[in-house]
């Protein structure tokens, strides 16, 4: 996807792999950015899904966001 500015942003698919891949993104881009990866205005890691709280060890972060079955959509 060209995103203008020279932003980019790969998606690839391989089986049941899949790869996001972004190119030449600013800063900018990613203030707001916040998930798995942790929070990248505050460099916050160990990220629950609320985007807020933080949790205290990795086992903990794994079981947040641990995909259940019953979160997969089926198609």
């Amino acid at each position: 996807m060209d995103l203008g500015k020279g932003d980019r942003i790969a998606v690839k698919t391989f089986k049941d792999w899949v790869s996001v891949n972004a190119k030449g993104t600013s800063d900018d881009f990613w203030k707001d950015s916040v998930g798995l990866l942790g929070n990248y205005s505050t460099g916050a890691r160990l990220l629950a899904r609320d985007g807020v709280t933080i949790l205290k060890n990795d086992n903990e972060f794994g079981q947040e966001w641990q995909v259940l079955d019953r979160h997969v959509r089926r198609i």
